[in-house]
């Protein structure tokens, strides 16, 4: 399904697409994002990874920050548009950003030195279950002893099994519409992994000492 992953996409359905379509990734007002980017403020200064990068949007932070990023995707799309704020940046910031766009599989990309900081935002729900096993393996042995993987996902299993039927219920009592089905049409086609905190937790156990 690689061709869905496309500039339709990333710009109608794709998580935070409203925030980025006001200022073209120029600044992080989508709320999952600033949690991902409050997080990655406590890694250290070094060397990153931005794992799934979208539109950009997380990748020009992290470089704002002082990091050299290398951001990957497999989508065409995703990295044309990633470019595009990129370049926008450094319009704005001057050539000091370190970035490193690759349009490539992530487990097919060759990773070399260490990382201090590597960012999976709502990423790891589009990865079957091996892929992501792979995935965890390869930033493991590739993270330093004092850096931070952060991993985002969202909408996901404890999402739609607990909260969307809290919220339908509200919505019944205040005589208010919610769908019963709350993936959207993409959704249903990407998330292909949808993660609980407790399937999550344990994955990550099998690859790093200190998992929260």
């Amino acid at each position: 399904i690689k061709h869905i992953y496309n500039t339709s996409y990333y710009l109608s359905d794709c998580g935070g697409f409203d925030a980025y379509k006001r200022d073209m990734g120029f600044s992080l007002s989508d709320w999952r994002l600033q949690a991902v980017a409050s997080l990655a403020g406590m890694a250290p200064v070094g060397r990153a990874i931005d794992i799934g990068c979208g539109r950009g949007e997380m990748t020009v932070h992290l470089a704002r920050l002082g990091h050299e990023v290398t951001a990957v995707d497999y989508s065409d799309s995703a990295i044309e548009l990633a470019r595009s704020a990129v370049e926008n940046a450094v319009l704005s910031d001057g050539p000091c950003l370190k970035i490193a766009l690759h349009c490539a599989d992530v487990n097919a990309l060759e990773l070399s030195g260490i990382y201090q900081l590597a960012v999976a935002a709502d990423v790891v729900e589009h990865l079957a279950p091996s892929e992501l096993d792979s995935l965890y393996g390869r930033i493991a042995a590739s993270l330093s002893p004092n850096g931070l993987f952060i991993v985002h996902t969202f909408p996901n299993a404890w999402y739609y099994r607990y909260e969307h039927p809290r919220r339908l219920r509200e919505a019944r009592k205040l005589g208010a519409y919610l769908p019963l089905e709350p993936r959207t049409r993409y959704e249903r086609l990407m998330h292909i992994n949808e993660q609980s905190p407790r399937a999550l937790r344990r994955q990550l156990r099998s690859h790093f000492g200190h998992v929260l």
